[in-house]
């Protein structure tokens, strides 16, 4: 259950902060991305209900005894599927407001379309289910050739990621180290000996690892930019500071030209009116001596 819970609340964070990178940038295929892991987190909720004592007492646990299995299953089958779909759409973008908020409705309603189809045939129809597990005994999923289809599915993503940008793209990179730790889950699980068995609590750490990446990603990028903001917002009140010192120094500059025009002008009207007597005798002299 601390497993389980702790999943389940790193894929609903991360897909808030994929739904919100979504809302800066305007790219669908992270809006779909977040839908995956909303897709994961629901059907976590569902595996957790079908597992026997997590109901109360006298409860009889949801579905059957192959539905935990069955779930289990299908969340590992979307994260693989929705990485792929992120490499192989990329371009489309929504840019009026208006329009983000459609598509985020949009991939909400299929998710739980998607969450409740799944709900419906593995609690509904648990007895037609093929057999998986006996016991915890996992080795039907090899057998059957899911597990290996599983891993294959994940390789492929790999792939995809590598040759959409050659991991010079830093999603791309924390998506592949998702995807790789998803495929390790996968592999000590089988490797296990079954439930509880050491490489089944081995397993358990890279599904971990595998929903908490990109949620320790954007949390890290959120630290950094509001570091960046912290630091920005200091070296604006130290410019504030020195542009309003510069201001007053401005305006005391102006204060002095403005005084000294004042005190020019003062002494061109007394120059005027000191010279006019004696000019007023020069000119009538002059005149007289003509």
């Amino acid at each position: 259950p601390v497993y389980q819970t702790a999943a389940i609340g790193s894929c609903l964070i991360t897909a808030y902060l994929l739904y919100a990178h979504f809302r800066a940038v305007g790219a669908v295929t992270l809006l779909h991305l977040a839908g995956g892991y909303l897709y994961v987190a629901l059907v976590m909720v569902m595996q957790m209900a079908s597992y026997q004592g997590m109901v109360p007492e006298g409860a009889d646990a949801l579905g059957g005894s192959q539905s935990s299995i069955w779930l289990w299953l299908a969340w590992h089958l979307v994260p693989a599927l929705s990485v792929m779909h992120l490499v192989l759409a990329q371009g489309s973008r929504q840019t009026d407001p208006a329009s983000k908020k459609s598509a985020a409705w949009h991939t909400v309603v299929a998710v739980l379309v998607a969450a409740g189809g799944t709900a419906i045939l593995v609690f509904g129809f648990h007895d037609a289910l093929p057999v998986l597990e006996t016991a915890g005994d996992y080795s039907a999923i090899t057998a059957t050739g899911l597990a290996p289809a599983r891993q294959v599915l994940f390789a492929v993503a790999l792939v995809l990621l590598w040759k959409a940008s050659r991991f010079r793209n830093v999603m791309h990179v924390w998506l592949a180290i998702a995807i790789v730790a998803l495929f390790c889950d996968v592999a000590l699980t089988m490797a296990g000996e079954g439930r509880s068995s050491a490489g089944w609590h081995a397993a358990r750490l890279g599904g971990l690892i595998a929903f908490s990446v990109l949620t320790l990603v954007y949390l890290w990028e959120i630290r950094t930019s509001y570091a960046q903001s912290v630091s920005l917002a200091d070296r604006l009140g130290v410019t504030n500071v020195r542009l309003d010192a510069e201001a007053r120094e401005s305006h005391r500059h102006a204060q002095d030209l403005e005084q000294a025009d004042l005190r020019k002008d003062e002494f061109i009207a007394m120059l005027a009116h000191e010279l006019r007597n004696p000019l007023a005798a020069i000119r009538g002299y002059a005149e007289l001596t003509r």
